[in-house]
């Protein structure tokens, strides 16, 4: 599983690199194919941060089709990517925790067996020894 073994802190990160990778891809295509609407790199890379994270400012906005475009495509990909990607992170957190929670049940389970084999075979050696004194 791509996820398997992950922790709450590197689901963390796991989410922020995504976002870090969305926000620079859509800064970088933003700024391809609609540079006259932002003075820099710079400022195409605040204008993608803001689109990812929903906030929209409009302080810099993408002029033409192709630039609105971008926008467009950035903005429906986070709202669909980055619900899955979490809900996805927390399905593994929560697994995880049911796993190890069932194994230590389990576990548990296993040393009440054992403890109750150990006193039903003192029991029987007493009942052994008790049926030979009768005899």
């Amino acid at each position: 599983m791509l996820l398997g073994g992950m922790t709450p802190r590197a689901a963390l990160g796991w989410i922020a690199v995504s976002a870090v990778v969305v926000a620079t891809l859509g800064a970088v295509l933003g700024y391809v194919v609609d540079g006259d609407a932002f003075d820099s790199f710079g400022e195409a890379l605040w204008w993608s941060v803001v689109t990812v994270g929903t906030v929209g400012y409009g302080d810099v906005v993408p002029t033409n089709a192709a630039g609105r475009g971008v926008a467009s495509a950035l903005i429906v990909f986070t709202m669909a990517f980055f619900p899955v990607l979490t809900g996805i992170v927390t399905a593994t957190l929560i697994d995880q925790n049911r796993r190890r929670a069932t194994t230590d049940r389990q576990r548990e389970d296993d040393e009440r067996q054992a403890e109750l084999l150990r006193h039903l075979r003192a029991i029987e050696d007493r009942l052994t020894r008790l049926e030979e004194r009768v005899r």
